[in-house]
């Protein structure tokens, strides 16, 4: 089972408890790919190296699991994933409902929603769910790409309970410490 769900399990209480979990993991994800591609787009806007932009979110209290890995899709824009455009915004419309039915305000959840339904409507059910940036790229007639991450990719590993990104096949890095050997 350990396989099949993943290196750490949690039990979040009675049955139906952990897709609850599942459901808001995911809209926060969602929430985070969206402030992650207008933040890009506001950096390279305002001049600044995109991949040196990225290195400073790493190691500042905007860092997270989304900004670790929708970044370098942007850049290198494949947005394939094993997790499709239509299973994500089926996650979205599910917490929408959950905070209905809880009466949980969603002013914010119901904005990135909306981006992900656009997303969703304008490439297709079948896209990764890491396709809206593209929506952001399209709209502005400025794509965030960049050379040399082709064939970037990570894993995860979990130290002290939280998930940790190793690169792989990242670009030399103008910062030394992001230089890796894998």
């Amino acid at each position: 089972m350990r396989d099949a769900i993943g290196e750490i399990v949690v039990l979040c209480g009675e049955i139906g408890a952990g897709a609850i979990a599942k459901v808001v993991s995911n809209m926060l994800a969602f929430t985070n790919m969206v402030a992650a591609s207008e933040c890009m787009m506001i950096a390279k806007r305002a001049g600044l190296d995109l991949e040196t932009f990225f290195d400073a979110i790493r190691v500042s209290a905007g860092n997270s699991f989304a900004w670790e890995t929708v970044v370098p899709h942007i850049f290198n824009q494949k947005y394939e994933s094993g997790f499709t455009m239509d299973l994500a915004c089926k996650d979205m419309n599910l917490s929408y409902l959950l905070g209905q039915h809880l009466n949980v305000p969603l002013d914010l959840h119901m904005e990135v929603k909306k981006k992900m339904d656009e997303a969703r409507i304008k490439y297709g059910d079948s896209e990764g769910c890491y396709v809206y940036p593209r929506t952001l790229e399209d709209k502005l007639g400025e794509p965030l790409s960049l050379k040399g991450w082709d064939n970037w990719g990570y894993d995860i590993k979990v130290v002290d309970g939280s998930i940790v990104v190793n690169h792989k096949n990242r670009p030399q890095s103008k910062h030394p410490q992001y230089n890796s050997k894998s």
